[in-house]
């Protein structure tokens, strides 16, 4: 918040009092896409972020045009909409039973990579490639600062599964 004031002096020798008051937001730079150029080759290649998690804001369906114009999206599914324990210790705040929800809202458990037919329609026709990381909690991790004494469950990568075709 900025203020401003000065006294002005009118013509009767009185004083009025000028004031102004302004306030600046600021908002995240969220880039919505890029596009490259190579000048010598003239290819071009494009990607566009078309959609975000509300939680976490990282971008979850990318669309993709490469130098040849193909187009392909990929899509990804955060690991908290597959395993209700990895989600925002928020959605259960004022519930103490699942209060132990672990807060890990960046991790992956998937992923996809369609070609599309256009931009605009986004109609997959085949699959290029997936991948999937499963999530366990049956392995004990020891607690920060607990020096090896307090061992507890707590959500960590099982396997992984790649698929290109």
């Amino acid at each position: 918040m900025f203020n401003n004031g000065k006294f002005v002096k009118r013509t009767d020798n009185n004083y009025n009092l000028l004031a102004s008051i302004s306030s600046k937001e600021n908002y995240p730079s969220i880039q919505t896409g890029s596009t490259s150029i190579n000048y010598k080759t003239g290819i071009t290649t494009s990607s566009k972020n078309l959609a975000f998690d509300f939680y976490s804001g990282e971008v979850i369906k990318t669309l993709l045009t490469d130098g040849f114009g193909s187009t392909y999206v990929t899509e990804v599914k955060p690991a908290y909409t597959i395993y209700p324990l990895m989600a925002m210790k928020e959605h259960y705040q004022f519930d103490p039973a699942k209060s132990y929800n672990e807060h890990m809202i960046t991790q992956v458990a998937g992923s996809a990579t369609y070609k599309v037919s256009d931009e605009t329609s986004l109609n997959k026709l085949a699959l290029v490639s997936a991948s999937a990381q499963t999530w366990s909690n049956q392995i004990n991790v020891l607690g920060i600062g607990t020096s090896g004494t307090n061992a507890h469950n707590t959500m960590s990568g099982a396997s992984d599964l790649v698929i290109i075709l």
